[in-house]
C-alpha cells in the first residue's frame, strides 16, 4: 500500500511539473506580436479615420504628417510592408513607439494635427494606441516618456488603451484639422472657420 502510495505520489508530482512547465511556455507562443500596423490601426481610429487594413491607416496618418523615424532615418524602402516610415507587419518596439510619439508631437506643434480632447497630447495618444493594440502598458508609457513625453499624460493614455482595447477605441469629434499658415511665420494657427 506505501508503495502505491508513493508511486501514486511521484505521478502527481511528474504530472503536475509537466503542466506548469507547459503553462509556463503556452503564453509565450500563443501571445501574438504588437505589429506597427496594429499601432497604425489603433492610431487612426483614435483619430476618428474611418480605415479596415493597416495600409489605409498609415496613408491617413501621414496625410497629417505622422511619418516616424527609424534609428533616425526615414524609411524609404519601397515594399508593401513598408509604407513611408512604418514596416507594417514588424514588432512595434519601444524604439518605434518613441519614434511614433516624436512624428506625433512634431505634428501637433505643426499645426496639421489636433488630438481628440479626451487624450489631449503626443503623450497620452500615442500610449493609448501602444496600449489598445496590444503592447503592454509599462512599456508603451517607457518608451513615451524615453521620447521627451509626460509621464502622467501617457500613463493616462496607457489607461485608456488598455480599457478600450484592440479596434474599440472611439472619438466623439473629428481630430484632424488640416491647417494652413497665414503668413511665412505663423505656423499651425487655425483659420476662424475650422
Amino acid at each position: 500500500m506505501k508503495v502505491l502510495k508513493k508511486k501514486h505520489g511521484f505521478l502527481i508530482a511528474i504530472s503536475l511539473f509537466f503542466m506548469v512547465a507547459g503553462l509556463m511556455f503556452v503564453p509565450t507562443k500563443a501571445m501574438a506580436q504588437t505589429t506597427q500596423g496594429d499601432v497604425a490601426l489603433e492610431l487612426a481610429e483614435l483619430l476618428g479615420f474611418e480605415v479596415t487594413t493597416a495600409q489605409e491607416a498609415v496613408w491617413a496618418i501621414e496625410a497629417v504628417g505622422i511619418i516616424p523615424k527609424d534609428e533616425g532615418k526615414e524609411l524609404t524602402e519601397a515594399t508593401p510592408d513598408f509604407i513611408g516610415g512604418w514596416k507594417i507587419s514588424t514588432e512595434a518596439t519601444p524604439d518605434f513607439i518613441a519614434s511614433l510619439y516624436s512624428a506625433v508631437n512634431n505634428a501637433i506643434n505643426k499645426g496639421t494635427l489636433i488630438p481628440p480632447s479626451v487624450l489631449g497630447n503626443a503623450s497620452a495618444l500615442v500610449a493609448a494606441a501602444a496600449t489598445s493594440a496590444g503592447m503592454a502598458s509599462t512599456t508603451a508609457v517607457e518608451a513615451v516618456v524615453a521620447a521627451g513625453g509626460n509621464q502622467a499624460s501617457a500613463s493616462q493614455g496607457a489607461s485608456y488603451g488598455t480599457a478600450v482595447g484592440p479596434g474599440q477605441a472611439s472619438t466623439t469629434s473629428t481630430a484632424v484639422t488640416p491647417i494652413t499658415p497665414s503668413g511665412p511665420d505663423v505656423v499651425g494657427t487655425p483659420s476662424p472657420s475650422e
